[in-house]
């Protein structure tokens, strides 16, 4: 199938588009890769892959590129909560008004699936045990409500025009990519545990959910192997297991067996909560199978084998990044 992928350049999309491209689809990725481009592909694969450098908002290239499109991946999009809170209107002109761009042309093109990367952080902060795809949102961050705008946007666009979408919330990602983030909470408690030896906890108590990078990809890879319309207008929680940042903590340090300390902070970021994820069990016969146990050993050995690396540079922190490149206008308001 020829398949779109936006923002393929990111952490997930660097593992995604090789993977599709295995599969023996026709991969085009437009990405504005502030991050870099991060892809290994094989020789074999690159007269199946083309990729466009833009901006998300550059609605003429965008439309250029849906055409004749059988799949769209919408990752792109001003990513998690701290950096979506740099600039609250760049983060709307980004993930929500070049979506519902994006979004219109698919259905103007008669796109056959559009799949969604939504955010386990659309339900907010939840007392509930286990939290399904039932729960009303209650999104807390800007981040979060730009996502639920848009869910809420591709479910009037297939009342509309018949716009056959699913939408993932993935939970808390972690492990290697060639994209690498050391701003998500395993990534960064193993880089300190694996270079520094010390771990910087804030709070500790509350609970999140976990997944593999690979296990993300594998999601996609599900959805597109799966009859279109089995899908159709659904809606999956995707996560591994459910854990408390002290648990995690201490998983690392027992992963790594090097005498790694923890230090408890006052807690920062309150957010708390339980994803359930039998509905895509049940649905797609999908199950994560890669354990945090595994994506520690694997981040740990990369740190390893690179530690002259300066892992203090922006580019491994989207935060950081961001608000240098919007200080020198390499990123603003007005599309680039």
């Amino acid at each position: 199938m020829n398949i779109l992928v936006t923002g393929g350049a990111g952490y997930v999309g660097s593992l995604l588009v090789p993977e599709l491209l295995k599969k023996g689809h026709n991969v085009t990725v437009i990405d504005w890769a502030i991050f870099g481009e991060n892809w290994i592909i094989d020789k074999q694969y690159l007269k199946k892959f083309c990729f466009i450098k833009s901006d998300i908002r550059n609605q003429e290239i965008v439309e250029k590129v849906v055409k004749e499109k059988d799949i769209v991946i919408h990752l792109a999009a001003m990513s998690n909560d701290a950096t979506s809170e740099i600039n609250p209107e760049l983060t709307k002109s980004i993930n929500v008004n070049a979506s519902k761009v994006l979004i219109d042309l698919c259905a103007k093109y008669k796109v056959k699936k559009f799949i969604f990367a939504s955010s386990a952080s659309v339900y907010g902060i939840k007392d509930n045990d286990d939290v399904t795809e039932e729960l009303p949102l209650e999104p807390i961050t800007i981040y979060a409500e730009s996502k639920v705008e848009i869910e809420e946007y591709l479910l009037k666009t297939y009342n509309k025009f018949g716009l056959n979408y699913t939408i993932l919330r993935p939970a808390t990602i972690f492990g290697y990519s060639d994209r690498l983030r050391l701003d998500l909470s395993v990534n960064i408690l193993t880089y300190q545990a694996s270079l520094f030896k010390q771990i910087q906890v804030f709070g500790g108590k509350q609970e999140r959910p976990n997944l593999h990078i690979k296990d993300m990809v594998r999601a996609y890879l599900a959805i597109i192997s799966k009859d279109f319309d089995k899908t159709k207008c659904e809606i999956y929680n995707v996560s591994k297991e459910n854990l408390t940042i002290n648990e995690i903590a201490d998983c690392v340090v027992e992963t790594l067996d090097n005498e790694t300390k923890i230090v408890i902070k006052n807690i920062v970021d309150q957010r708390s909560y339980r994803l359930c994820s039998e509905k895509v069990e049940r649905d797609l016969n999908f199950k994560c199978i890669y354990s945090l146990k595994e994506g520690i050993k694997e981040l740990d050995d990369y740190f390893k084998l690179n530690y002259e690396k300066d892992f203090s540079k922006k580019k491994y922190r989207n935060i950081d990044l961001v608000k240098e490149l919007i200080k020198t206008g390499v990123i603003s308001i007005e599309q680039n």
